[in-house]
């Protein structure tokens, strides 16, 4: 092979155009060239459209180099064009091409996205600042203005508050790859139906749900976030009618709708409500502490599973927002385990013994969690060794602190002896057993309080696995 047909070759795989000009004349273009421009190049420069290649050309002879981006085709492609002076004795100018319509329409995407972001946190922090000077003006003179304006600077901190998180979960969608697991969906959807009933009785909303048992690999905190969104959404537009949840399965597909029987969305407004930032009722918006992120979320989320999702709406009848997710990972009934959440303050000795206990009996059946109210420096020594003459090593145990344990996702909750510090979250079982806390016990009264746990935790393993649950708290 020839070092010109070797050259040739090369030059035709690459993925970008290149276009070869001397004396005028373009003498070489590869494949790619053709398919950027819909048609092959050459001949003459001055005969050429566009006259990009011609003005490109003369600029890089004359400087060494030049680029450019043109439009081309329908639909619309922007086509970057960079060229290069060749000084080599045959002279010429090479110009490489390539497609950047989609780096531009992210660069558009995220310059909008900042002036969407300031924009929308500029007015609330100006809220914040004109009331917090008036605050301070009627402190002495007006009491009760005072309490007014505090009332208002703590309404906008959290409207500012719940805009930074949605934006924080906009930016972790767009960078993380989920992590999947077997997810219950219909329990899903329930827990956040029950976890807004309170929201809607606010809205004269009546909630409810229709749901097909169904479980799928997915990502838990996403989906829940979806749903959640979804839900907050209907509510808010349902004026006083009704919001009904659907998880139903479609060959192989999952799907979940929601639907409200509120005043509807006109249809100019269809193709953009889930553009970030964009309100189809500004004001309603601003009334409900609405950020205008929820839609945006519920996308991100839906196609970091591979699914779709669409809206049906006519004016004055209501909306049904469609999720469509491919039904991956299903497992018999049998074959589900069901989770349970160990939890207890201070020391967390109790939650470990229980939680180790209860992974050795079951043998990995049910998947065991164990969370505390405050920080664990490190667990009980005493407990350690008291499980130790058992066989089993809780030294490295770490619960999870509980603000970042997933109680709404756990089938049963069981706490030991944290008292108010336990939140409540509906259509989660709960038990409480009252046991000694291990801290600063000695070894024998430790292992009266390891093999009370050993005895309750045998029969909580008894009823989980042949499906009785503890009674719903």
């Amino acid at each position: 092979m020839t070092e010109q047909f070797f050259t040739s070759d090369v030059l035709e795989a690459l993925g970008d155009g290149i276009v070869l000009i001397r004396g005028g004349n373009v003498v070489f273009s590869n494949s790619a060239v053709t398919e950027l421009m819909g048609g092959p190049i050459s001949g003459p420069l001055d005969r050429l459209a566009p006259t990009v290649f011609s003005r490109i050309a003369a600029d890089a002879l004359r400087d060494g180099s030049a680029e450019e981006v043109f439009d081309r085709g329908t639909p619309r492609k922007e086509i970057e064009a960079v060229a290069s002076r060749l000084d080599h004795e045959d002279g010429g100018v090479i110009v490489l091409l390539r497609d950047v319509t989609q780096r531009r329409r992210i660069e558009a995407m995220r310059r909008d996205f900042v002036a969407d972001a300031s924009h929308e946190l500029k007015t609330p922090v100006a809220s914040i600042q004109a009331a917090a000077e008036t605050l301070i003006a009627a402190l002495d003179r007006d009491p009760d203005a005072a309490k007014r304006f505090a009332h208002q600077i703590h309404s906008t901190a959290v409207r500012v508050d719940q805009i930074v998180n949605d934006l924080l979960d906009l930016s972790r969608l767009e960078t993380a790859t989920p992590e999947l697991s077997l997810v219950q969906l219909d329990k899903l959807a329930n827990k956040e139906v029950q976890r807004l009933a309170d929201r809607a009785k606010v809205f004269d909303v009546e909630l409810k749900i229709e749901a097909q048992s169904l479980e799928m690999a997915a990502n838990r905190k996403d989906l829940r976030l979806a749903i959640r969104n979804l839900l907050d959404n209907a509510i808010e537009f349902a004026d006083g009618g009704a919001v009904t949840v659907r998880v139903t399965r479609e060959e192989s597909q999952a799907i979940i709708e929601v639907e409200d029987t509120g005043i509807g969305i006109p249809t100019r407004d269809l193709p953009r409500v889930f553009e970030r930032f964009y309100r189809v009722d500004a004001a309603r918006a601003r009334r409900t502490g609405g950020t205008g992120l929820g839609l945006a979320i519920v996308k991100h989320v839906v196609e970091e599973h591979g699914g779709s999702i669409e809206v049906e709406s006519e004016l004055g009848l209501g909306s049904t927002f469609r999720i469509r997710l491919p039904f991956i990972g299903a497992v018999p009934a049998e074959e589900r385990r069901p989770r349970v959440l160990f939890v207890c303050v201070h020391n967390a000795g109790r939650s470990q013994m229980a939680a180790a206990l209860m992974s050795h009996q079951s043998q990995g059946r049910i998947e065991v969690l164990s969370a505390g109210s405050e920080p664990a420096e490190a667990i009980n020594p005493i407990a350690v060794e008291a499980m130790a003459e058992m066989g089993i090593d809780i030294s490295q145990g770490r619960p999870k602190l509980l603000r970042d344990a997933e109680v709404a996702e756990s089938d049963v909750v069981i706490t030991m002896g944290c008292g108010d510090a336990c939140p409540v979250y509906p259509g989660v079982s709960y038990e409480d057993w009252e046991l000694d806390d291990p801290s600063g016990q000695d070894l024998a009264t430790v292992r009266v309080i390891r093999d009370e746990i050993k005895t309750r935790v045998a029969a909580l393993v008894e009823r989980l696995l042949n499906g009785q649950e503890p009674a719903t708290g």
